[in-house]
């Protein structure tokens, strides 16, 4: 499987998915079902940034690697 996020990326990803975690594991008042939400997506942020694989991406065809860390569309 190639890979098709960049350094920048994978960070922002995994702070996104940890917050989003850390919201549904304090008790912050939410619903049941938003608190599973929350661990899904935020299973999901990880999980691509681990993987350094987005497939929503690879539909797309964009790919944030190649050393640029920048938004680019491949033709």
């Amino acid at each position: 499987m190639q890979t098709n996020l960049g350094t920048l990326d994978r960070e922002i990803r995994l702070a996104v998915g940890c917050v989003l975690i850390l919201l549904a594991i304090l008790p912050i008042g939410a619903s049941q079902s938003v608190l599973v939400l929350l661990l899904v997506f935020g299973g999901l942020f990880l999980l691509t940034a681990g993987a350094a694989y987005c497939p929503m991406y690879a539909i797309l065809d964009i790919s944030t690697e190649d050393g640029r860390d920048e938004l680019e569309v491949t033709p």
